[in-house]
């Protein structure tokens, strides 16, 4: 649900706190369960697997899903990082998508505005890209990444995704520069996500 440098930005964030040993591996899994994008044909069933049925959430009171994010993160390193990403996006779909009562990406109708949202959000995830004095580091890790084999997704489906994610931002640079600026999420919303996700994780996977 979240853009590719929310999940590291965030993951960055927290792995003052987490210290993992290995941070390539770290950054690989906190973009790894959206490489089921490269599958060809793809399905929302994919997603929900990869993501261990998590995806859309909203409710994160309970022991279950705790208890689900830290057996994962327990793994490795790379499934530390993970285990990030879906809390991050569950984080993301109840404090940023869905607040407003659901209605800041969604049409009169009562459907899902999603040409705005992924247009307002590319135009996010760019400046993130552009403005995080971390990035260059964020890349440098990444090339090196090697991710791990997951019932739900294949080490060499992560190793796509990131190959996809590095170059992403400067061959859609000119379509995303184009863009109207947001205004239903800012860039100050965009930061202190960032902070608040990052600061959960840290607290969730030190326990």
């Amino acid at each position: 649900m979240a853009l590719p440098m929310v999940h590291l930005e965030t993951a960055y964030l927290a792995a003052q706190a987490l210290k993992p040993s290995d941070m390539s591996a770290y950054l690989l899994g906190a973009i790894a369960p959206d490489g089921m994008h490269m599958r060809s044909p793809y399905s929302g069933e994919m997603k929900s697997a990869s993501h261990y049925g998590m995806h859309g959430k909203t409710d994160l009171s309970g022991d279950e899903v705790a208890r689900k994010l830290l057996g994962i993160a327990r793994m490795s390193d790379y499934f530390l990082g993970y285990a990030a990403h879906l809390y991050t996006d569950l984080l993301w779909f109840r404090y940023v998508y869905m607040s407003g009562d659901g209605k800041r990406y969604q049409k009169p109708d009562g459907s899902r505005d999603s040409e705005r949202y992924y247009a307002e959000t590319d135009k996010l995830d760019l400046w993130l890209y552009d403005s995080l004095p971390d990035r260059a580091e964020m890349w440098k890790l990444l090339e090196s990444a090697r991710g791990e084999d997951l019932d739900v997704l294949p080490a060499v489906e992560a190793e796509a995704w990131r190959d996809r994610t590095l170059p992403w931002y400067e061959q859609h640079r000119e379509r995303i520069d184009a863009l109207d600026e947001p205004h239903s999420l800012t860039k100050d919303e965009i930061t202190e996500f960032c902070k608040m996700a990052s600061e959960r994780c840290a607290e969730l996977f030190s326990r």
